[in-house]
């Protein structure tokens, strides 16, 4: 279909190859933030791209996730055939479209629901309830998991079309020389250096694994506004080097090569899949501390992908990251082609693709039915 139109708070530099493939093969375009509250991300810019055009979307300076999106400016500047809009509670968006008259067929894009997410308390189910009410009105659902479609088939009424675009990341087959490769391990850990992230808990962890002579160096990659932490605590440390953002993705291959490990201390996101394009293992804390993890999660498998191990606190992740060495060779080389087929499987570009595919025929039917409708 022709003139779908995505609209997104703001746009990553790590979606472009997605908003520019979905554009060249399907028509469709993105709006997004003219003045975007980045968090610490790099953002494409629409000056770069023909299909990505800036709207006044008003972004919370308090609340990265809350912003006021024009919706009827949007419809009536675009005159879009149909529309992907991103989903939150906070979005004042998903309210109108789910409220509001139908002017145009469209899918919510959203998690589905973070199965390690727990509703304990009456507010969480009573977000999770309306979030369920709202999302009833979409002509479609778009996840990033299968996890999260089957929680939304299993919520929403039978007749709901949800689709799958499985997060991920391309590197435009960046082999990379090994930065700096010397004898003895290496882990790695690429990211915001939010406080959710736990790199405190690495930094720890690092510490006890060098004193036990079981790996040699620690390469951090970010930035965030737990840097100068963090690097108070690094100090002196032998082996650790915080290199700040890298967002060249040349670079980034050569640290991606050298390690033997990528190491998710807290809140797991898009790293994850990151890693795993290289074929590069990752181990998952899951820390009973720390923050919920995003869908990514579920990419890693136990002796498949990288490693998942329970516990809580510096020691716990250092002994994980122990036994993920105690094989006769490292993790990366255990593993490489597992990973290989895994990516090619599921977390390729193509793959993520197909969610959009099935979406956009999904909304060419239910958009001649609405001028079917009409004309009738």
């Amino acid at each position: 279909m022709s003139r779908v139109i995505i609209i997104q708070r703001l746009v990553p530099h790590y979606r472009i190859p997605v908003f520019a493939q979905l554009h060249r093969e399907l028509g469709w375009e993105v709006v997004t933030s003219d003045r975007p509250v980045a968090n610490g991300l790099k953002l494409a810019r629409p000056e770069d791209h023909a299909w990505l055009h800036p709207v006044p979307i008003r972004m919370s300076r308090n609340n990265f996730y809350r912003a006021y999106v024009p919706l009827g400016r949007i419809i009536r500047t675009f005159k879009p055939a149909a529309l992907v809009a991103e989903f939150s509670l906070q979005l004042s968006s998903s309210w109108q479209l789910a409220l509001g008259p139908k002017r145009v067929p469209f899918a919510f894009w959203s998690q589905g629901w973070n199965l390690e997410r727990g509703f304990d308390f009456w507010r969480d189910r009573l977000v999770q309830k309306t979030r369920l009410m709202l999302q009833q009105r979409a002509d479609a659902q778009l996840c990033y998991s299968d996890q999260g479609a089957a929680y939304l088939r299993s919520q929403l009424p039978s007749g709901m079309p949800i689709c799958v675009a499985h997060n991920t990341i391309e590197i435009d087959q960046h082999d990379g020389a090994p930065s700096g490769r010397k004898p003895g391990y290496q882990l790695l850990y690429v990211g915001r250096l939010n406080a959710d992230k736990r790199v405190d808990v690495l930094i720890e962890a690092f510490v006890r694994l060098k004193q036990r002579g079981l790996v040699e160096r620690l390469v951090i990659v970010g930035d965030g506004p737990e840097r100068e932490v963090l690097r108070r605590q690094a100090g002196a440390i032998d082996g650790i080097t915080l290199t700040g953002a890298i967002y060249d993705e040349a670079k980034l291959a050569g640290f991606f090569a050298a390690s033997d490990l990528f190491v998710v201390p807290g809140s797991a996101g898009l790293s994850v899949n990151h890693a795993l394009a290289y074929a590069l293992p990752v181990l998952l804390f899951d820390d009973a501390g720390a923050m919920r993890h995003h869908p990514e999660h579920s990419t890693v498998i136990n002796s498949v992908s990288g490693y998942r191990i329970p516990g809580a606190g510096a020691e716990a992740l250092a002994q994980g990251i122990a036994a993920a060495f105690s094989g006769p060779t490292s993790p990366k080389v255990q593993l490489s082609e597992n990973i290989r087929a895994l990516v090619a499987d599921t977390i390729s570009l193509d793959r993520m693709i197909m969610g959009f595919r099935e979406v956009d025929k999904i909304l060419t039917r239910q958009a001649a039915r609405m001028q079917h409708r009409h004309n009738g």
